[in-house]
């Protein structure tokens, strides 16, 4: 059962992490002025995020295949332009999820208490 529990968990995590990458890239996009779609984003986002769960290299390989995505799917050149807009998705994410945190501790911490 905790297994399950675990893998559940995972999968949460995973569509979570897709989801507000999908709307960081795609925020991202706008303030790079890359031409970017909504579903192009999630989907990048999608197979990035699948590519992290590598053990040790997931995260540079997870980096790697979303410049490769970008370049092939919406004709962003790697360098400079893919990099920047991964970039600023990677610092929008950043805010985000430091966001999501904290009001998460705090309607946990309220409702604890």
């Amino acid at each position: 059962m905790e297994i399950l529990l675990t893998i559940l968990v995972m999968i949460l995590i995973l569509c979570v992490r897709c989801a507000i990458g999908g709307v960081t890239l795609f925020l991202g996009s706008k303030i790079t002025r890359a031409d970017v779609s909504w579903l192009q984003a999630f989907l990048i986002s999608l197979a990035g995020a699948l590519v992290a769960l590598i053990p040790f290299v997931g995260w540079l390989a997870g980096w790697i295949v979303m410049l490769w995505l970008l370049n092939k799917w919406c004709d962003c050149e790697p360098f400079p332009s893919g990099f920047l807009l991964i970039l600023v998705s990677g610092l929008l994410q950043l805010v985000f999820g430091l966001g999501l945190g904290a009001l998460l501790s705090a309607i946990f911490s309220t409702a604890a208490a």
